[in-house]
């Protein structure tokens, strides 16, 4: 024992251990079908033997740690809190530091981050619940920190000593426990699912993180919540998934500072009309999304646009919009051919076909297939091409074409609204760090002869 001054030994302090948990989250993905002739999906695969691992990105995971509290009778209670957060890599990693000798367990949350103030959460409720958002449960996966998950135990927590690896491998029909917000928890606080929504969970978020890596947030603006329920029937007839814009159409959605967007996955396991694993209809969720966010347009579109209805006569901005939506998700996808369901023969839509749309710049089916030739000149690759060639795709080479500029005086005030004009203008830039292709040298502009 070390001697202070004066003679007196000095008492000595043992530190507090410090432990990292690691490992990594994975999910089992049902992949889409193609003709390998003509590239048209032709549904799901049906082989389990065929269904495929991958990491899931862009996830949150929380440790959380449990400490004797006195409540307001004076009983003493363990209290959960979350004492370390973190998202996975790009290889579905994560690593969180913790404290040593308490009990401690690790928790996957259905949370998607593109940034901190940027989320997309899965709620396992109905859009129109009475519950407000802030009472609306998350969803989580619980291991302790040996890996451990007891039946019915929803703080599976043990005491750590070392440093330890805790992976999640979610399988299709996983049960997810259905949690409050709250980051502290009791053991009474969360209910497992009846119907296990497994990977389907993982699937829409990674599908998320897809296109923010290729064009950005996903989201339209701040928290974005996705109500997703396994195995329901969808209550919106054969409108696609959505998103809506006017945030104030669901005053449950008021979180005591703003409004939170409100989506909804169309969930029907079995009919072919559950989204899940519809890449199409996701990338086109999330592309509307992303062209909302930019400001394109004013005027918000009032449903998702998947339906396949052919849309004439625009304003010049809400044909760049709507345009665009398809023509992104079929860069993301390497492929013309959309899919609106992936029942037992999925309908389709090629969005190069422009059938009685005429040759004007306000169809927005129109600048759809414009859309889809130009991504196809930017990656130098044939048009029609062939299935091969489309798999060739980079969404980064005509990123720029499908970015908003808006004409401004004096940087502050638009002079013009957003067109399918700017938009091609925006080819002859020069190429800047964040482009993969040099536009301008592809699609150098000719100049006629003077007279």
């Amino acid at each position: 024992m070390p001697w202070a001054v004066g003679g007196k030994p000095q008492a000595t302090t043992t530190p507090t251990p410090v432990y990292t948990v690691s490992g990594t989250v994975k999910y089992t993905r049902v992949p889409l079908v193609k003709d390998p002739v003509s590239g048209m999906p032709t549904g799901l695969e049906t082989d389990p033997a065929k269904f495929v691992e991958l990491p899931a990105r862009g996830i949150m995971v929380r440790a959380l740690q449990g400490k004797d509290e006195t409540d307001a009778t004076g009983a003493t209670v363990k209290v959960w809190r979350a004492v370390g957060s973190t998202l996975t890599s790009s290889t579905g990693t994560y690593t969180l530091s913790v404290e040593g000798t308490y009990e401690t367990f690790v928790e996957v949350v259905g949370i998607m981050e593109y940034s901190s103030s940027n989320q997309i959460r899965i709620v396992p409720t109905d859009i129109t619940s009475s519950l407000p958002i802030v009472d609306r449960p998350l969803l989580a996966l619980r291991k302790g920190a040996d890996g451990s998950s007891p039946a019915g135990n929803t703080t599976p927590g043990v005491i750590i000593s070392a440093n330890a690896t805790v992976d999640f491998n979610v399988g299709l029909n996983t049960a997810w426990w259905q949690t409050p917000q709250t980051l502290s928890l009791m053991k009474t606080g969360s209910v497992l699912e009846t119907t296990g929504s497994g990977s389907r969970i993982l699937g829409i978020l990674d599908t998320a993180y897809t296109y923010a890596v290729a064009f950005g947030n996903p989201a339209p603006g701040n928290t974005m919540n996705l109500h997703y329920q396994a195995g329901t029937t969808w209550a919106f007839g054969n409108r696609p998934s959505f998103v809506e814009y006017d945030a104030t159409t669901y005053p449950k959605s008021f979180d005591g500072g703003s409004y939170q967007f409100f989506g909804a996955i169309r969930a029907e396991t079995g009919t072919g009309k559950d989204d899940t694993w519809n890449e199409a209809a996701l990338f086109s969720l999330f592309a509307r999304n992303w062209v909302v966010r930019q400001g394109i347009s004013r005027a918000l579109p009032t449903q998702s646009r998947l339906d396949f209805t052919d849309l004439q006569d625009l304003a010049p901005d809400m044909a760049v919009l709507e345009g665009f939506v398809p023509a992104i998700a079929a860069v993301l996808m390497k492929s013309p051919y959309l899919a609106q369901d992936l029942a037992a023969v999925p309908t389709t839509r090629d969005v190069r076909v422009r059938t009685g749309l005429g040759s004007d710049a306000y169809s927005a089916g129109n600048i759809a297939a414009l859309s889809w030739e130009i991504a196809l000149k930017s990656n130098s690759l044939p048009s029609p091409g062939t299935p091969t060639d489309w798999m060739k795709l980079d969404a980064l080479a005509s990123g720029r074409y499908f970015s908003a500029i808006l004409a401004k005086d004096d940087s502050t005030y638009p002079i013009d609204i957003a067109n399918i004009y700017t938009q091609i203008g925006r080819l002859k830039e020069a190429k800047s760090g964040t482009d993969s292709v040099d536009l301008a040298g592809i699609f150098r502009m000719r100049h006629s002869p003077p007279c």
